[in-house]
């Protein structure tokens, strides 16, 4: 029922190929070209940060995901009252992670906003603006389509947590990994609860294909004339 823990996310290391030929075109001879050399130093750097934050960022997403698969909450065999309770506490860690991690989303684009912003006071007069507002907007296109990925599995993962604290306060039966409900409209909500989470299941693998969608879509944007 839940998707794959895996991104691809290779547009943080195509952002330094679509000014390297322009910044290098010429050797330091001017002051112009010692301009040219420190814009290009300061841009290094802001563009080396964000990808760091951002390799962090997957690399915590992953395992994380790694283990609430591993866990696996709605599978029957867990569906005894002990591993239910332990997975309500596995998914409210989880849940409150993908609320810090949405949160620290909007803190890194913006960190990243406000150098670009910066640097643009500094533009050389020879260096084309628009490469910088070309990658600003692939990385601006590839955050919102991480953090409507992220909404859409805290989503999920919420309704899932609905069906564990429905089940710890609801009588039920576990033999050889079937279960039944003492009374018939319990089994019904607790359908109607299940119709939600596969619902939310399907949008989560939506929004993954729409960041893949808008990760290649940026890497095409982004691509240096070297490249081809």
């Amino acid at each position: 029922m839940f998707i794959r823990s895996y991104f691809s996310r290779s547009i943080i290391a195509l952002l330094l190929l679509l000014l390297a030929s322009q910044l290098h075109a010429q050797q330091v001879q001017s002051p112009e070209d010692r301009a040219r050399l420190a814009f290009e130093a300061r841009l290094s750097h802001a563009i080396k940060k964000m990808t760091a934050s951002v390799n962090a960022e997957n690399a915590e997403l992953n395992v994380r995901l790694a283990a609430i698969n591993a866990v696996a909450p709605l599978e029957k065999k867990h569906l005894d009252s002990t591993h239910v309770a332990a997975n309500v506490s596995t998914l409210l860690e989880f849940i409150e992670y993908l609320k810090h991690a949405r949160a620290a989303s909007d803190t890194l684009a913006q960190n990243y906003e406000d150098s670009l912003y910066i640097l643009a006071t500094s533009l050389p007069s020879d260096i084309d603006g628009h490469g910088i507002q070309d990658m600003d907007a692939s990385f601006h296109e590839d955050r919102a389509a991480f953090n409507v990925f992220l909404e859409a599995m805290t989503k999920l993962y919420s309704d899932v947590l609905d069906v564990l604290l429905y089940l710890q306060h609801t009588p039920y039966s576990l033999a050889h990994n079937e279960f039944t409900f003492t009374d018939k409209k319990d089994l019904k909500e607790y359908q109607k609860r299940m119709k939600l989470v596969d619902a939310d299941n399907k949008e989560l693998n939506q929004a993954n294909e729409e960041m893949r969608k808008a990760n290649a879509k940026a890497n095409t944007h982004t691509k240096s004339p070297s490249d081809d």
